[in-house]
């Protein structure tokens, strides 16, 4: 038969496997009904670990009742048959407990999938609790095996207590409780506003850097969805103040890359102040400081890029007034972005270099201080005059269009911009003079001449 050898063929082939046409629907039930399967082996194998009941042998099925006269004494037997049956676990209290946390673990599993948040919180916290009993009993035990006269197995069973403490411990960390945090933000949800939701899970979130962590998908997936409602709203980031001009922030885009920067400046300056008051993790405080701000200037590049892009679009089309008009929108748009990403690191910058000055003046200033200081000046100037050539500015009357082509607006942003200018160029000859005026340049200075 063709037709059968052609479904066979497409079966070899994989062309006729039904999963490729499932829904996530389909996929849903698919996993519940799975873990409901997996739930319901995990409390049989509970139930065994703690049975007391001795399991059926030939003996016992060769006791039989012969008449009713002996009615009293097969009474008899059969009460100390059931009393010989009554044994101890099959199995010691650790495994007991083992067979109980994983039992706990799958059924939060599945209430977790049914979205059965108390059920899901009840029985991880029971699975977390045993795991944390368990890594305390092994790490308790680890060198008190007195039994071994031969001390020939001693290095494996510790070896193997090692492993089973990192074990649970890691279950218990990584594993289970995230999913727990994940049920307790679910359960307190209702009610909260999304502000009050993105600071409850930042503070939740920041127990666990796990990367398997829910409620940190959960807490980048809320920030987008806000600062998605927020800029197709128009309610924040809608215009923008620049160089005396007011601008209109129109695309979308622009508004959630807006709206994304004020976010992550928030968060560095919260961790800016949160380094400077805490003196015994600075170091830690630091970095977390400095990956912050890296992510802001980020931001910034990212609203940058997505000036260009639609000023780049404007390009092909013809000068006219509703064109030209919205160049000029774009135009102060691209410099208040560059404005304020290099104000932030100007802003840095300078506070080190004050820094340098600032640890090392009492001790006095050496050669390296003053090559460090007139380094960082150099390239304060460097970014003082990127400030003075930035676009905006003016008028949209004014302007033409052609943005390379026009000249400088001398506004009061141009003239403190290059009032700068001149106040970073004396403090690096500044530091420059002290430099080549330090001993030990004065010494290959007299051996030159």
């Amino acid at each position: 038969n063709n037709n059968n050898g052609g479904g066979g063929g497409g079966a070899l082939g994989g062309g006729n496997d039904p999963k490729r046409h499932w829904t996530a629907g389909k996929f849903r039930a698919q996993s519940i009904k799975r873990l409901r399967k997996a739930a319901k082996f995990a409390t049989t194998l509970e139930r065994l670990t703690t049975s007391t009941k001795r399991a059926p042998s030939a003996e016992d099925a060769d006791v039989v009742v012969d008449d009713d006269d002996d009615g009293a004494e097969n009474n008899d037997a059969s009460d100390a048959a059931s009393s010989a049956a009554v044994v101890h676990p099959p199995v010691d209290e650790h495994t007991r407990m083992e067979a109980r946390a994983y039992a706990s673990w799958m059924r939060g599993n599945l209430a977790l999938e049914q979205n059965q948040w108390q059920t899901a919180c009840s029985e991880y916290q029971m699975a977390l609790t045993l795991c944390e009993s368990l890594a305390s009993d092994v790490g308790g035990s680890g060198g008190g095996d007195s039994s071994a006269v031969d001390g020939s197995d001693v290095d494996g069973n510790g070896m193997r207590q090692l492993e089973l403490l990192d074990f649970f411990t890691t279950r218990a960390r990584n594993v289970i409780a995230p999913l727990l945090r994940y049920c307790h933000y679910e359960l307190q949800e209702k009610g909260m506003s999304p502000t009050e939701k993105i600071s409850f899970l930042q503070s939740s979130s920041s127990i666990s850097d796990a990367p398997n962590d829910p409620l940190q998908s959960k807490l980048h997936s809320l920030k987008a969805q806000t600062l998605q409602s927020q800029a197709t709203s128009g309610s924040s980031m809608s215009q923008i103040i620049f160089r005396e001009n007011t601008i209109a922030v129109e695309t979308k885009e622009l508004r959630m890359a807006l709206l994304k920067i004020q976010d992550l400046k928030r968060e560095w300056e919260e961790d800016a102040k949160g380094s400077s008051g805490n003196n015994n993790n600075n170091n830690n405080a630091s970095g977390s400081s400095d990956s912050k701000f890296m992510e802001l200037l980020s931001g910034y590049d990212d609203a940058i890029s997505l000036a260009n892009q639609e000023l780049k679009q404007l390009s092909a089309l013809k000068s006219g007034p509703a064109v030209n008009a919205k160049k000029f929108q774009l135009q102060n748009i691209l410099g208040y972005c560059k404005h304020q990403k290099l104000k932030l690191v100007m802003g840095r910058n300078e506070d080190l270099a004050e820094g340098i000055v600032r640890r090392n003046k009492k001790k006095g200033l050496t050669l390296k201080h003053f090559e460090e200081a007139a380094h960082l000046y150099d390239a304060l100037l460097q970014d003082a005059r990127a400030v003075s050539s930035l676009p905006g500015g003016g008028s949209p009357e004014d302007f033409d269009g052609d943005a390379a082509a026009a000249a400088a607006v001398e506004d009061e942003f141009l003239l403190e911009a290059n009032a700068n200018i001149l106040r970073l160029r004396s403090l690096r000859c500044y530091y420059l003079a002290q430099m080549h005026g330090s001993p030990r340049v004065g010494k290959h200075a007299e051996a030159l001449a």
